[in-house]
């Protein structure tokens, strides 16, 4: 039995829900010929257990803003 990522009820039998976001992170670019630190946007995605669509559903939209 898996804790449901949304709501945290115990779920028998876990649906597993892809998760896509948007991501941020620091790396080093070189610009104008310097090498400066930016950050840098991409798409990311996690799988987590739900109890039901709904809830998975709920959750992709709270990402989504």
């Amino acid at each position: 039995m898996a804790k449901c990522a949304r709501c945290g009820k115990e779920a028998e039998f876990p649906i597993n829900g892809k998760i896509i976001f948007r991501n941020s992170c620091q790396q080093l670019v070189r610009v104008r010929g310097k090498t400066q630190w930016k950050w840098v946007q991409f798409v990311d995605q996690k799988t987590e257990p739900f109890c039901s669509n709904e809830c998975h559903s709920n959750e992709q939209m709270a990402y989504e803003g």
